[in-house]
C-alpha cells in the first residue's frame, strides 16, 4: 500500500533516507541527488516540495518539484537540468500512477529531460515529447569512440607542442578554491559572441558554487604554456562521468583545446576505471567525433483539466508545424 509525505523542507533523516533509496536506485545519477534539489533552492529561490513515497513502509521514489503559479508542478532546475529529477528504487509505473491520481488533480505536471531508458516509471496519461539527444561513448583502451580524423589531429597537435599542455583534476575543495578558473575560462570564449554564456548570471555562478560539494563533481583544466585554456566540469559516479559545461578561450581555437580536454579526460576515466562517458544532452559536430551513441530524452506532460490539456496540445501541433516549415526552408536554402 503507497502512501506519501509532501515535504517542503528535507532535515538529516530526509537525507539519509533520500542518500539511501539513491545508493539503492537503478536509474540514480547527480541530478536526482538531494545535492542538486539542495543547489536548485539556495540559487533559484522559488517555492519547492518534495513528495516522499512509501510503499508498505519502504521508501521507493522521490519526486522534488519546483511550484510555479501554485498549479504548475516543474522538475527543479530550469534550463540547467540536463536529466530527469525523479529517482526511483523499482521499475514500474503503478507508483507515479498512484502519485498523480492523489496528489496532482488540476495541476499542470512538467517532467524534463526524461531519459528512453527510463519512460518505464511513468504512465500512459503523461504527453511525451522529445527533447534532446543525448551522445554517450563507452570507453576501451584504444579509445576507439574518437573518429580517426580528430584522432589523428590530436595526436598532430600534441606532437607539435611537446611539453607545453599539462592536465590538472580539481575536485572537493580544491574545485572550489579553483571555481573561478571556469568562469574566468568563460568569460574569453566564443561562447559570449554566441549569447549562450552561462556565468555572466550571478545565480548560476552560485548554482555551480553549490554543487562543487557533490562528491563526484569533478573539474578538469587544460592548461597551455602554463595558462588555463580549457575546463570540462562533470559528475562521476562509479564507473560512470557525465559532462555537465565545457568552454575554452578563443584565442587558442587553433590548438582545438576543447577537444583536447575531452581526450584528456577520457584517459583519466581509463585510469580511473571509468567506463561509460556521458557527454550530456546535445547533438553537436564536437560530441559526435567523440561519443559512438546516444539515447533520446523526453519532457513528459500530465494534466487531468480539460482546458489546458485541449491548449497544451493545440501549442505542439502548432510546433510541430512551424518546426517543419522551418525544415523546408533550410532545405531551399541548401539548394541555392
Amino acid at each position: 500500500m503507497y502512501k506519501v509525505i509532501k515535504k517542503e523542507k528535507i532535515n538529516k533523516k530526509d537525507i539519509l533516507e533520500w542518500e539511501k533509496l539513491w545508493s539503492n536506485s537503478r536509474n540514480a545519477q547527480f541530478f536526482n541527488s538531494h545535492q542538486w534539489f539542495e543547489a536548485c533552492k539556495k540559487s533559484m529561490p522559488s517555492k519547492y516540495l518534495c513528495f516522499f513515497i512509501y510503499n508498505n513502509d519502504e521508501l521507493v521514489s522521490i519526486i522534488p518539484i519546483k511550484v510555479i503559479l501554485h498549479f504548475i508542478y516543474v522538475s527543479p532546475g530550469g534550463k540547467y537540468l540536463d536529466k530527469n529529477a525523479n529517482l526511483f528504487l523499482k521499475s514500474n509505473h503503478e507508483c507515479m500512477d498512484w502519485l498523480i491520481k492523489k496528489y496532482f488533480k488540476h495541476k499542470l505536471l512538467i517532467f524534463n529531460e526524461v531519459p528512453e531508458k527510463d519512460l518505464l516509471y511513468y504512465g500512459r496519461d503523461f504527453i511525451a515529447r522529445e527533447s534532446s539527444i543525448n551522445p554517450y561513448a563507452i570507453l576501451d583502451s584504444e579509445l576507439s569512440t574518437i573518429t580517426k580524423r580528430t584522432s589523428k589531429k590530436i595526436k598532430s597537435i600534441l606532437n607539435m607542442n611537446k611539453n607545453k599542455f599539462s592536465f590538472k583534476v580539481y575536485s572537493g575543495n580544491n574545485l572550489k578554491r579553483n571555481i573561478n578558473l571556469m568562469f574566468n575560462i568563460e568569460k574569453e570564449s566564443n561562447k559570449i559572441k554566441r549569447k549562450k554564456a552561462i556565468f555572466i548570471h550571478s545565480k548560476v555562478r552560485q548554482l555551480f558554487y553549490e554543487i562543487s560539494s557533490y562528491p563526484g563533481t569533478t573539474l578538469f583544466v587544460l592548461y597551455f604554456e602554463g595558462k588555463p585554456i580549457a575546463h570540462t566540469f562533470d559528475f562521476i559516479n562509479k564507473d560512470y562521468i557525465m559532462g555537465y559545461h565545457t568552454a575554452y578561450l578563443n584565442k587558442y581555437k587553433n590548438l582545438i583545446p576543447g577537444k583536447l580536454v575531452s581526450y584528456f579526460v577520457m584517459r583519466y576515466c581509463l585510469a580511473n576505471n571509468i567506463y561509460k562517458y556521458d557527454f550530456s544532452r546535445g547533438d553537436g559536430h564536437k560530441k559526435r567525433q567523440f561519443a559512438h551513441f546516444s539515447e533520446q530524452n523526453y519532457n513528459l506532460f500530465y494534466t487531468d483539466i480539460f482546458v489546458v490539456k485541449f491548449f497544451v496540445n493545440i501549442y505542439f501541433l502548432i510546433l510541430d508545424k512551424f518546426n517543419q516549415f522551418k525544415t523546408i526552408i533550410k532545405k531551399i536554402i541548401r539548394k541555392k
